[in-house]
């Protein structure tokens, strides 16, 4: 993809959590200007937790946020255009509805 795709692909805040490969939890602001940083992130063709490469992280500058507040209490937030994977597959914040269900971890797999 393009940079300019990237851009508009929706964002999280700098200060939500990454949990990385090796189990600690890192501010994504903290990933700027770092390159193959190993992650947790679904596969959302088996919908399990894999360690995942982040090629490149950056800014992309100051923008309206939302907070997104689970039935469970958890909280991530993202522009209105950032994807979350629920049921009927990914789906933009501004998208989502009340009572709509996206997947989250139970449990963070460890580094082998």
């Amino acid at each position: 993809p393009m940079l300019s795709d990237l851009r508009e692909s929706g964002c999280l805040a700098g200060d939500s959590l990454v949990y990385l490969a090796d189990g600690s939890l890192a501010p994504i602001a903290s990933l700027i200007g770092k390159e193959n940083v190993q992650v947790w992130a679904l596969n959302p063709e088996t919908c399990k937790l894999e360690c995942a490469t982040v090629s490149a992280a950056f800014c992309t500058g100051v923008k309206q946020v939302f907070r997104l507040k689970t039935a469970l209490g958890r909280e991530i937030k993202a522009t209105a255009n950032h994807p979350f994977y629920g049921v009927n597959g990914w789906q933009r914040l501004d998208s989502l509805q009340m009572g709509d269900y996206i997947a989250l971890p139970r449990v963070l797999p460890t580094h082998n």
